[in-house]
């Protein structure tokens, strides 16, 4: 299972979804042009895949710049602007890429697929091995490439919340098919039921009166909440009840959707069985 965020600007043309179209059936890229009858416009696509690999007796300024000169897009000037671009300036020449550590080779897996100024950018798992200061810095980073540069950049990642706070797009991919592609307000907008949080007390009596009018069930994260399913328009009035049934409301707020609960609403059907909860007194035993 994978999820695709798609970060572009907004005034990026917007391809049709993968299958929509014959020439993504055809294994082609967009830029006009089918790559079976010109590989050039690969030559506008830059990628990371995961667990970027480099020599490890080079240093990253000599791993670079093997690759650009392999490319043809040798410049000093954009290997050293790169460098210092992901934090990398200082230890261009030493150490050796061997006693980088795993955040290291992700900034530069990234500067390599920066090389030669792509259009597009594809980034498989970037955020592996770095710290939360260092995914920060990731999110910034790609940010101002497609705001400041007008790059489009194709995240794929199992880390869903770093997806939601990224991206302007998802795609939802399972055994290799697309269950849901689109602006993520829009996903999140058209799968979502509006839920509140209610925190009142005695909560046995909140249950009930409030069986009677929607659905609802407890919050298991806190013992005096419940979660409704209502209407923006219902609120007032389930308030009302409450009060009219001496319970006291504490709070009433939103339960914002998340992409996790996008995915597994729409994965549900398709999910795989969930393997077998382990037998802890055997283990043990």
């Amino acid at each position: 299972m994978a999820s695709w965020g798609r970060t572009a600007p907004e005034n990026h043309h917007h391809p049709p979804a993968a299958g929509s179209d014959p020439a993504y059936r055809r294994g082609s890229l967009r830029f006009g042009e089918p790559v079976r009858r010109n590989p050039r416009v690969l030559a506008r696509l830059g990628a990371m895949v995961e667990g970027a690999s480099f020599y490890p007796f080079l240093s990253a300024w000599d791993n670079l710049a093997v690759l650009a000169r392999t490319l043809g897009h040798y410049n000093p000037a954009r290997l050293h602007h790169l460098l210092g671009l992901l934090g990398l300036g200082e230890v261009a020449h030493a150490p050796l890429v061997r006693g980088f550590s795993t955040g290291m080779k992700q900034r530069l897996g990234l500067a390599a697929a920066l090389l030669h100024d792509p259009d597009i950018i594809v980034l498989d798992e970037p955020t592996n091995g770095l710290d939360p200061q260092g995914i920060h810095a990731f999110r910034a980073f790609v940010r101002r490439l497609v705001d400041e540069q007008g790059k489009t950049v194709f995240f794929s990642s199992h880390l869903l919340n770093e997806v939601q706070q990224l991206c302007d797009r998802v795609a939802i991919i399972q055994k290799g098919q697309l269950l849901a592609e689109g602006p993520l307000a829009e996903l999140l907008g058209r799968y979502a039921a509006n839920r509140y949080l209610i925190e009142a007390t005695p909560i046995e009596r909140a249950l009930a009166v409030l069986q009677a009018h929607v659905p609802v069930h407890p919050y298991a994260q806190q013992g005096s909440t419940l979660v409704v399913q209502a209407d923006r328009a219902q609120v007032p009035e389930l308030a009302r009840l409450l009060t009219e049934a001496s319970i006291s409301i504490y709070s009433i707020q939103p339960q914002n959707r998340t992409l996790e609960d996008l995915f597994l609403t729409i994965t549900r059907n398709t999910q795989e069985p969930p393997l077998d909860e382990p037998d802890l007194a055997a283990l043990s035993g």
